[in-house]
């Protein structure tokens, strides 16, 4: 579900990123690889990968 909802096109645009963030995560990138290849901060990386361990899919 975290590989289709990471290149949906026809998504909502912010479930799409937290979906990257969680599939980047998953390929092993850390937090600042993964902040710099989305264009957003590190501490938006780290908190939609604390909720989604915390809530599973829900959290996104």
């Amino acid at each position: 579900m975290i590989a289709r909802l990471a290149g949906a096109r026809k998504a909502p645009a912010d479930l799409v990123m937290r979906a990257r963030i969680i599939a980047l995560s998953w390929d092993g990138l850390r937090v600042a690889a993964i902040a710099a290849e989305l264009g957003c901060h590190a501490k938006t990386v780290r908190w939609w990968l604390h909720r989604f361990n915390d809530l599973g899919l829900e959290g996104l």
